[in-house]
């Protein structure tokens, strides 16, 4: 029998360790008992595996079993133990990373590359665009002569060519302005423009 340096946590745990060190080969304690070198984000780790990072494993492999149509999985021991082996003396497997100076290995997090977005200049268009909150601004400000200024203005006069009233509305007679801006702030006339 060889003795592995993994603590057993829990009745499952100590099973399976048990059956590994009545089973495991030279080989593969040496690498549960000293861990593996790998290579990871350009540097030398040491890979050290538990058995709380095999009961994961395990449970992620009873899953996929279960996903493959299954309503349940039943997994008898062998096959546990199997997947104790494998998980143990397969490299790939990553449990805990360590550091040569014994260190455990957390990787830097990596900022996301911040992307600049162009500044777009607009022009303003070379002759002034009135609208129709410009004119009611007006008319609130100086009430007295704003209403007439306003029906000067050709620009207005074509913007109020596209109001649509609403049904009720439209009996109102087309040149009754005060009224219909009222029913415009009051949202019974929509306007397009």
């Amino acid at each position: 029998m060889i003795k592995l340096n993994l603590t057993a946590n829990g009745n499952a745990e100590q099973r399976v360790k048990d059956y590994l060190e009545q089973n495991a080969s030279e080989t593969l304690a040496e690498k549960i008992n000293n861990g593996v070198q790998i290579q990871k984000d350009n540097l030398t780790l040491l890979n050290k595996k538990d058995l709380t990072g095999f009961l994961q494993y395990s449970s992620d492999e009873a899953k996929k079993q279960a996903e493959q149509g299954a309503r349940f999985a039943c997994i008898d021991s062998q096959t546990v133990f199997a997947w104790a082996i494998h998980y143990f003396e397969e490299d790939s497997i990553e449990g805990r990373l360590y550091t040569l100076d014994g260190r455990e290995y957390r990787p830097q997090v990596k900022k996301a590359a911040t992307v600049s977005t162009p500044k777009i200049k607009t022009e303003k268009p070379a002759t002034p665009q009135i609208s129709l909150f410009d004119t009611v601004q007006r008319e609130v400000k100086n009430p007295d002569t704003a209403v007439n200024d306003v029906w000067e203005d050709d620009s207005f006069d074509q913007a109020m060519r596209t109001v649509s009233p609403a049904p009720q509305a439209r009996e109102q007679p087309k040149n009754d302005y005060p009224t219909i801006l009222n029913q415009i702030l009051d949202g019974k006339l929509e306007v397009t423009l």
